[in-house]
């Protein structure tokens, strides 16, 4: 299992993923808000989708959405997400956007890659193409859990995307940022819990 948001796990549960031992060589926190356009479109697409996400990050990558079966997006207020990505490292004018984690424990970098410059507004944006965007990035994490030692595959991650992913269908390359953190994710994460079990 990979995809972790509604038949298991979801954001709040990542320390308890990571308590369990068995890490990936990845993680990545798919964050948008509860609002129209692109986060809207984000939503709908990881609820039809989910199973087809769970199969292909496979073993080297754990995928989580910020809302789970018990805690769906509609119970979050922008500012809770705005919270979280904070916390993660991410600017609230990045979202929505994956966050990249490797090692948690150790890591004090996150990889952000901001959303709206790849698919604007999203009213145009078909499911076909968010699958071909998440099986692009996919392949660049095969490529590098594959072709990296544990404390290069940050490295490895930014450099495939500063390099080679541009957006198949409309040609647009991905922008990353580099986040340095003062803490390790793992140290953010009961924190991020807090908000999570305030919503509720």
């Amino acid at each position: 299992m990979a995809a972790v948001m509604f038949d298991a796990f979801s954001l709040e549960d990542f320390e308890a993923v990571l308590d369990s031992g068995a890490p990936y060589p990845y993680y990545a926190v798919l964050l948008y808000p509860p609002l129209n356009g692109l986060n809207a479109k984000l939503h709908r697409y990881a609820l039809s989708h989910w199973q087809f996400l769970n199969a292909l990050t496979g073993e080297n990558c754990l995928l989580l959405a910020v809302e789970s079966r018990r805690t769906p997006i509609q119970k979050f207020k922008p500012g809770d997400v705005y919270s979280i990505a904070r916390l993660l490292g991410a600017e609230v004018d990045k979202i929505p956007c994956l966050i990249f984690i490797t090692d948690p424990k150790n890591e004090r970098r996150t990889l952000v890659q901001p959303l709206r410059p790849l698919f604007n507004d999203g009213v145009e944006l078909s499911d076909e193409q968010l699958t071909e965007f998440f099986q692009g990035i996919q392949a660049i994490i095969d490529r590098c859990a594959k072709a990296s030692i544990d404390k290069d595959r940050f490295d490895c991650l930014q450099r495939a995307f500063t390099r080679r992913y541009v957006f198949p269908v409309q040609k647009k390359k991905a922008i990353v940022f580099v986040i340095q953190m003062v803490d390790t994710v793992s140290q953010v994460l009961q924190p991020i819990a807090s908000i999570l079990s305030s919503i509720r």
